[in-house]
């Protein structure tokens, strides 16, 4: 997912934004400064890796589920209930 999403970004910058400018892709990796070039490629490698980090980090169960899993509601795909201001418990 993360690939073809870079893969989409790079495309669009590739037609769009470097032929508003007139630059060529070689005169445009040419043209970066070391850091901005650096921190450029840096937040493309997150960009295409979020989905999976955050894939990753969906597959963990959370310290909370531990406590709502005694429940029942957690295995249920259930949100734990709501208590409202009429409620008595």
């Amino acid at each position: 997912m993360g690939g073809v999403a870079l893969a989409l970004l790079l495309m669009g910058e590739f037609t769009l934004v470097l032929g508003l400018r007139g630059l060529s892709i070689r005169d445009d990796l040419a043209g970066r400064d070391p850091v901005s070039g650096t921190v450029y490629l840096v937040m493309l490698g997150a960009f295409a890796g979020m989905p999976w980090l955050v894939a990753r980090n969906r597959a963990r169960p959370s310290p909370s589920a531990a406590v709502e899993s005694t429940s029942g509601r957690a295995e249920a795909g259930m949100a734990p209930p709501r208590s409202t201001p009429g409620d008595h418990a």
